[in-house]
């Protein structure tokens, strides 16, 4: 059986575990499975509940996914409000070589620092998705995944790089958050306008191995362009545990046309319309994004004249199996909410070279 799977852990319930649906009596489920799975399910002959149940996502008392334990740190939680920003020149930056030579580095495994801009999520101290860190109080994340997460339970870890070690170079961050924002529109049986932001209780202090990325114009396409993914999810559907290392994957952005009709020819059937808020990327034999990679950036090189730095086009969503030929995954074009992401950080405004709250929000 293929499988199908979002990248954040409880929204497939049993499918992720290897069963094909979780069938209960409706009043034992609090949400039913979206209307992709449902169509995976019947390509392959098994949505087979018994009359009177359904097939269910996740179960008023569903317990959470095996995650790997990840050290939970005391590292700078700040009550400042006022944070100096970095140069604009170092938004989007990477740190092509890194910040550690002393370091041991695997395939398919990023450098330490190399991509600043990416955020851990945890939830009572284990690693459950991933983010990027849009301006010092912001973070860009999935919205799927928080549905039934309050802000007081996530914290947002930023200049990570192995999470089980308490040794870095460059020490880590962490910051509690605020609110969740997540888009008015997001449609869970879809996949739809599924982006959330985080509002950071205080903001991160930039760094070299802390920076922000920014998001590209409404008009923009990437379509063709290799681009990066930077998380900690598996490095494939069989693996047992998340990465505890920051992996990265070099991907082709598929056109929308090609995207759907590989989907459609891969399990998904004729009738499935990928929605006008997502784009896709891979496609490619053994190099993909996986499970736990659920709301990392997909980002972009600015081109020749500025290879190192790098704007976020997409926000992993979901996609059929991981690292297979010609079955891309699917993302969510950053780009056309750029207007929705810039008014939900009218909070805070950039004055004097540092982001200040804006007394009129408060």
């Amino acid at each position: 059986m293929g499988h199908l799977w979002t990248f954040g852990a409880l929204i497939l319930g049993s499918i992720l575990s290897g069963e094909a649906c979780t069938c209960v009596n409706s009043i034992q489920c609090r949400e039913v499975e979206p209307l992709y799975i449902w169509r995976v399910l019947k390509h392959h002959g098994t949505m087979a509940c018994p009359a009177g149940q359904i097939c269910c996502a996740i179960l008023w008392n569903t317990s959470p996914p095996n995650v790997p334990r990840t050290i939970h740190h005391n590292w700078g939680s700040k009550d400042t409000t006022v944070v100096h920003a970095a140069p604009p020149s170092t938004e989007g930056k990477s740190n092509p070589c890194g910040l550690d030579a002393t370091k041991t580095i695997r395939n398919g495994h990023s450098l330490p620092g190399q991509f600043p801009w990416v955020i851990a999520l945890l939830h009572n101290g284990a690693y459950f998705g991933g983010g990027s860190l849009i301006a010092p109080g912001f973070v860009l994340t999935a919205a799927h995944f928080l549905r039934y997460k309050s802000a007081h339970e996530i914290v947002v870890r930023a200049g990570e790089w192995d999470l089980n070690s308490p040794e870095e170079s460059f020490a880590p961050e962490e910051r509690e958050v605020e609110k969740i924002v997540s888009h008015p529109n997001f449609d869970f049986k879809t996949g739809a306008n599924n982006l959330a932001i985080l509002h950071l209780k205080s903001p991160f202090e930039l760094k070299h191995h802390i920076r922000t990325i920014s998001i590209p114009m409404p008009q923009s396409s990437y379509d063709g362009q290799r681009c990066t993914v930077a998380g900690w999810g598996k490095r494939n559907f069989e693996d047992f545990n998340y990465s505890a290392v920051l992996k990265k994957v070099e991907l082709p952005v598929v056109s929308r046309n090609d995207c759907e009709s590989k989907l459609q020819r891969a399990k998904l059937g004729s009738n499935y319309k990928l929605p006008a808020s997502m784009i896709c990327a891979g496609g490619e034999p053994n190099q993909d994004t996986c499970t736990g990679d659920g709301g990392s950036a997909l980002f972009c090189s600015l081109g020749d004249e500025n290879p190192d730095s790098y704007v976020q086009v997409g926000i992993v969503v979901w996609g059929l199996d991981c690292g297979q030929k010609d079955i891309p995954a699917t993302y969510t074009n950053v780009a056309i909410f750029r207007e929705w992401i810039e008014n939900n950080m009218l909070p805070y405004t950039f004055r004097n070279g540092a982001f200040k709250m804006d007394k009129t929000h408060q």
